[in-house]
């Protein structure tokens, strides 16, 4: 057995450790959040997301090669959170939706709701 298949079977709390002092991704992460949008539909005084000046956004074709990018090197089943701002202010807030779930990640939706009927 070569030392990759044996370092492989080590727990990953401490391959992640590991990684970290490193400064090289041998472990990699079990979930992530993307923030697709910093346009919010809301003034929360807990939040301060509305005040920060937003720049644009990446288009569908940037969030389809940065989700086949991503899927490549996690590999299936990983948990991704879709958030921003408020996510459903996008128009294609679906199509990048679906194309997570294609890609065999696990999708969550952070959204304060308001926009749902």
């Amino acid at each position: 057995m070569n030392i990759l298949a044996s370092l492989k079977k080590i727990n990953s709390v401490p391959w992640e450790y590991f990684s970290r002092a490193c400064r090289y991704p041998f472990a990699k992460p079990k979930g992530g959040d993307i923030a697709i949008t910093g346009r919010c539909n809301f003034r929360c005084r807990h939040c301060d997301i509305w005040q920060e000046k937003n720049d644009g956004e990446l288009d569908l074709d940037a969030w389809r090669r940065i989700i086949i990018a991503l899927r490549r090197w996690v590999g299936p089943g990983y948990a991704i959170s879709v958030g921003g701002g408020e996510p459903l202010l996008r128009p294609d807030i679906f199509e990048i939706l679906e194309l997570l779930v294609r890609n065999n990640f696990k999708v969550s939706l952070e959204t304060n709701g308001f926009l749902i009927d």
